[in-house]
């Protein structure tokens, strides 16, 4: 959902925010549309792509493919693995269809906490300056989206996402090199989750996609472009915030 400022262009853009984050930007007026009656989601997609199908079968056709994250609402009981789910066309209507359990999270019940496992699930995916889907997302979109399947919402970009967490930050330059797993790293404009102790995933245009590579040398590669790391957030200071929503 996205609030409208008002503000537009001579070739039909218009400037938005987007109220689950606040996150700013400018799409087609001709591309958004209201929400046809109240949509009360109760689960996530928790693939990087779910197919929603006409029935509860392999074989039933495929009605529209929903992203990570994506908000839906489950409304009846399993049928053969799969859910009935209602959730929202790029249109703004309405959907209704079935979809995996296996490919469901229920807002009611408890998620994996292992961000890093949940940014694994993206490994390969394009990068795309300004994208947030499996279709192509930048590295603030890969750390944003795997902390909020973990349940733990921050705002869309390295700036803002620094200064959200300023408190729990660590200067590069002090941080004892002792690396685990989902420790955050920072550098102006680029943000990476540690996977252990010698590798870290981020999403890139080095490599154009979603990988997997040695810490160091992605440190090196990146310092000879543009500049070193500035920060580190450990894991266990994220999983110690009370609150799961992080906005700065």
């Amino acid at each position: 959902e996205v609030v409208l400022s008002g503000k537009t262009t001579d070739n039909g853009f218009v400037h938005i925010t987007a109220l689950h984050d606040g996150y700013q930007g400018w799409v087609k007026l001709a591309d958004l549309a209201k929400q046809p009656k109240p949509f009360t989601a109760n689960a996530k997609i928790c693939q990087p792509f779910a197919v929603l199908t006409a029935g509860p079968d392999v074989k039933s056709a495929c009605l529209r493919q929903l992203p990570f994250g994506a908000a839906i609402m489950i409304t009846g009981p399993r049928e053969k693995g799969y859910l009935p789910v209602m959730g929202l066309d790029c249109d703004g209507m309405i959907l209704t269809g079935f979809i995996p359990e296996a490919q469901i999270q229920p807002d009611n019940e408890p998620c994996n906490e292992d961000w890093t496992d949940w940014a694994e699930k993206f490994i390969g995916a394009p990068y795309k300056w300004g994208g947030r889907s499996a279709a192509g997302l930048d590295c603030s979109a890969l750390v944003q989206l795997s902390l909020s399947a973990s349940g733990i919402d921050i705002p869309r970009n390295t700036g803002t996402q620094l200064k959200a967490l300023s408190k729990y930050l660590e200067p590069f330059e002090h941080h004892k090199n002792e690396f685990e797993r989902g420790d955050l790293i920072f550098w102006k404009g680029h943000v990476g989750i540690c996977v252990d102790r010698q590798q870290l995933i981020h999403a890139n245009a080095w490599h154009h996609n979603v990988k997997i590579e040695d810490r160091q040398e992605a440190i090196i590669r990146i310092a000879s472009s543009f500049d070193k790391p500035i920060a580190v957030v450990s894991g266990k200071a994220i999983r110690a915030i009370e609150t799961t929503s992080i906005q700065g």
